[in-house]
């Protein structure tokens, strides 16, 4: 095993995949102006550059209130393109949240 450090993940190296797959471990945090604190727990498994898998809490702050949410998501390369989407629960249960991304690598 190897550790793999960087500006905003840390993960460890998984031989036995061709290629390796990678466990990813994320903490974020957020001050807003008013004083209200958000904060993103989250981890991952990427499996090279083609298909990663995440899962992760969020605790969000609105209207005098904050709660902690779940979210899990999907990515996935199709040629230079990468395609993500992610479901969590909507902040004090009001409706499910739905993101949907694609990224292009322009110069790849």
């Amino acid at each position: 095993m190897q550790a793999l450090l960087g500006p905003d993940e840390t993960g460890i190296v998984i031989a036995g995949f061709s290629p390796p797959a990678v466990v990813i471990a994320r903490y974020g945090l957020d001050v807003r102006g008013t004083g209200a604190i958000e904060q993103n727990l989250s981890g991952g498994l990427a499996f090279g550059d083609r298909l990663r898998v995440d899962a992760g809490f969020q605790r969000e702050a609105a209207y005098d209130q904050s709660s902690w949410r779940f979210a899990v998501g999907l990515a996935f390369r199709a040629g230079r393109y990468l395609i993500a989407a992610t479901r969590g629960s909507g902040i004090n249960d009001v409706g499910a949240t739905y993101r949907i991304g694609l990224s292009a690598g322009v110069l790849r």
